[in-house]
């Protein structure tokens, strides 16, 4: 009789450890549910965005191609700048970096779910050190820029605005209107277009490879969970 307490004990406590192992892994799922689908549309907004400020730089290195004396400056000004904005995504990597860094993946027991999370973060590794290289051409073209172009002159026309948040009429007017460069020396422009070819080439590495990457493994992420722990 006593065995049979202390075996019955035994399966009650398995069971009660059990059952907490396996809400927590449901806690940690929707935690970490939220992140990716936030994540996920942070990827799909940068793909967007980095889509136009290739196009913006392919614009300007053309016009830096050919001679820019017959090209007005405002147009000049206004490619420059468009070029030149930024969109370092940030993740929220908060339960992500929990669950590996603490052992709480053994909470997990599909084992495609745990290779998935595994995969998952090494991905949000290699986006955030092409961002961290795009930071390091971005600063170079920017010194560079600094040096063609006269930034007082974008104060008389954006009023302290962002270009992207100037109306169309505006921006049509700005691209008319003969703004001077500093410097129009040939090394200076040919230094600063091989820095914005650098540019592009990186932003579409980011674009077409690493956040396509992320994208597709974030809405795998996302299924396993939801299949696993019936979220919505």
């Amino acid at each position: 009789m006593l065995f049979l307490a202390v075996f019955c004990g035994f399966l009650a406590e398995n069971f009660r450890e059990h059952k907490i192992e396996h809400q927590r892994a449901e806690d940690y799922a929707m935690s970490l549910m939220e992140e990716v689908v936030g994540d996920t549309m942070a990827l799909n907004h940068s793909i967007s965005y980095y889509k136009t400020k290739t196009e913006n730089i392919d614009t300007l290195i053309g016009f830096l191609a050919g001679n820019i004396k017959q090209i007005p400056g405002g147009a000049l000004y206004y490619f420059a700048d468009m070029a030149m904005y930024n969109n370092q995504i940030i993740f929220n990597k908060t339960t992500l970096l929990q669950l590996i860094n603490s052992g709480a993946l053994r909470y997990f027991t599909n084992r495609k779910l745990i290779k998935c999370i595994g995969e998952y973060d090494q991905i949000l590794q290699k986006v955030e050190n092409s961002e961290n290289s795009a930071q390091t051409i971005l600063m170079e073209a920017r010194s560079l820029q600094f040096k063609i172009f006269d930034f007082r002159f974008k104060n008389m026309y954006s009023n302290g605005q962002a270009l992207n948040s100037i109306s169309s009429d505006s921006i049509l007017l700005i691209k008319k209107i003969q703004f001077p460069l500093i410097t129009d020396a040939p090394a200076m422009l040919s230094e600063f277009t091989s820095w914005l070819n650098m540019r592009r080439a990186n932003l579409k590495i980011n674009m077409n490879v690493r956040l396509i990457d992320a994208q597709n493994k974030s809405r795998e992420l996302i299924t396993l969970l939801k299949k696993e722990y019936h979220l919505e």
